[in-house]
Parts: structure tokens; sequence; C-alpha cells
């Protein structure tokens, strides 16, 4: 009876795996420096070549970790779309707990996510997903470093890349003038956040924010752009669409989600059953990608 029991699971289990429409390979390291530099996939079992979406997640530089994205990475790949969850050094996070006193500033951050964004253009045909068609995304603080790492081609060229490598990127609810986004909070939260979240990721001086600034870099994007915002990062998002508006830049899609906050997007993104913003990014994400083969 044990044995047929043990038979009975053993067959489930495999039924449950043949069912799975994805597989998962984690903790990937893309460089040695430090624990953080991490990836997880989500590899589609039944496409062939699929895109791929390097998804960098938010938390301010300061916190959060790849492992808290697997809710949207399993909604994306189960669109046929592969992803590569990325984990990156971390700024000191002070200013919302004194615990995280110590990390790392810009340009570190951007330099893992040029090094992951590497990995993946390296390892392709080990994993089966299309080295042509990788496109770069995240939210928040992620949002901003996809577009920096689509707009300021130091970062890839380190790696013999460059940002034509990208077939298209998606920011999302981020911050993108960086001294904009230091005054806004000197105005509105004091001397005393501007300095211990906004300066301990970027440095002290207005040509350390311009330089981590995408806005400043916007007349080098070469690839299809999705700028997403909610209500509360439609400021500093619709300063980078003005921007990108004047460089004459084509091939860019502007979406405002005016009705939720950045808390409720990103819910509404990553929980949601069905999720109409969702659908958008993995069609932009089709699209282009499709837009390749013909």
């Amino acid at each position: 009876m044990r044995k047929l029991i043990l038979s009975m699971l053993a067959s489930l289990l495999l039924i449950t795996v043949q069912a799975q429409p994805f597989r998962t390979v984690n903790d990937l390291s893309y460089a040695k420096i430090h624990d953080k530099q991490k990836l997880d996939l989500y590899l589609p079992q039944s496409v062939e070549g699929a895109p791929i979406v390097l998804w960098i997640h938010g938390g301010a530089w300061a916190f959060g970790d790849r492992k808290n994205e697997r809710d949207l990475a399993e909604k994306i790949v189960r669109k046929g779309i592969a992803v590569a969850v990325m984990s990156y050094r971390l700024s000191p996070g002070t200013w919302a707990d004194p615990r995280f006193d110590t990390g790392i500033q810009h340009p570190e951050h951007i330099r893992d996510v040029a090094s992951a964004f590497s990995w993946l253009y390296q390892n392709a045909s080990e994993y089966g997903y299309s080295k042509n068609d990788i496109f770069v995304s995240g939210y928040s603080a992620g949002g901003h470093l996809s577009a920096l790492l689509a707009t300021d081609p130091q970062y890839l060229k380190a790696h013999k890349l460059s940002l034509e490598t990208i077939k298209g990127v998606i920011p999302i609810a981020g911050a993108y003038d960086i001294a904009d986004y230091h005054d806004t909070h000197y105005r509105f939260n004091g001397p005393d956040m501007a300095d211990k979240h906004v300066k301990a990721v970027f440095g002290d001086t207005k040509e350390d924010f311009v330089q981590a600034s995408p806005t400043h870099f916007a007349q080098n994007l070469e690839v299809p752009m999705f700028l997403i915002s909610e209500n509360q990062s439609y400021k500093y998002t619709k300063i980078f669409e003005d921007t990108l508006k004047k460089t004459g830049k084509k091939d860019i899609q502007y979406l405002h989600v005016r009705e939720l906050d950045h808390k409720g997007f990103y819910e509404n993104l990553a929980q949601t059953d069905q999720s109409k913003y969702r659908d958008m990014i993995t069609d932009f994400i089709h699209k282009w990608s499709a837009d390749r083969h013909q």
C-alpha cells in the first residue's frame, strides 16, 4: 500500500510539472562582487526563442529583492515572454529604517543592471530565449534604472554592447530628473529627507544628479519605449515625456494611469488575475519582438 501511495504521488507530481507552462531557474550570478548580484529566470516551456524582459525591482534604490517580484514574473511568463528578475546592490535606507545605514551609491546600481543585461545577452542560447529580443523594464527605482540603461550608453559600452542591443524599454512609475526629484523632496519633506534619501543614493552635487538623470541623456534613445506613470509619479514622468518629445524621437508610447496611486498600480500589475495595463505591457513586447521577424 505504501508503494502504491508513493507511486500515485509521484505520478501527480509529474502531471503537475508537465502542466506548468513555464520553468524557473533561480539564483544565477551575473557578477561576483556581492550576493545581491543574482537573477531568477522564468522561461515559457512551449515557446522557442521567446522574447525576454529584464525586470528591475523598485524600493527607492535602498530596499527590495527579486524574490518579491515572483507574482508579476509568473503572470508575464504565462504570456509567452521569458522574464529575468534581478536583484542589485542597494543604497542606505536610513530615512525609512535606521538599521539600513550602509550601502552603495550611483552608479553602482546601474552598473549591476548593465552586468545583468550583458549576462542575459551572453547566455541566451543556454536557456532558449532570444538574445535579439531583450527588453528592459522596472517599477519605481527600477523604472528609473531601465530608462537610464536605455539612454546613457556608457554602461552597456563597458560590456562591449550598444544601446541598440536593447529591443525595447518600459520604464514604469519612476523619477527621471534627479535634480527635480531632490528639489521636490526638499520642498515637501525637508532637507533631512532629501539628504538621507536622494543624496545618499546619488551624491551631493547637481552634477551628480545630472549624471544620474535619463532626461539628460534622452537624445540618445534609439529603441522603442513605453513610458508609464500612475498619479504619484505623473509629475516626474511628464518631465521625461516633455524632454523626449523635444528630441523628436519616434516609437514612444505614453500611458498615465491617473486613477491609481504608486502602491495600487503595482498591485494591479502584479496581483490581479486580469490587468489591462499588464496586457498593454506584454502586447508592447510581443509587437516589437515580432517586428524583428517581419
